[in-house]
């Protein structure tokens, strides 16, 4: 990623919304420490304007799926 704005291509792909999340939690947790590109790439996604609507319906079904673990 150090030379690139793209995880696989030279353009926004599927992989870019995928990975965005996960790149996000992990850094939540401290991860990955020294990887400023990483990080920055996790900010350009979530500043893409439709960003903040699709994370807070992502967040909110991973918390309603938490809520019903183990329940029949």
């Amino acid at each position: 990623m150090q030379h690139r704005q793209f995880l696989v291509c030279d353009g926004l792909s599927v992989a870019d919304f995928n990975a965005a999340p996960a790149l996000d939690r992990a850094r939540e947790a401290g991860k990955p420490a020294g990887a400023p590109r990483l990080q920055a790439f996790v900010g350009d996604m979530y500043a893409r304007p439709k960003a903040p609507l699709t994370i807070a319906a992502a967040f909110a079904e991973q918390r309603d799926e938490m809520d019903h673990v183990g329940q029949p």
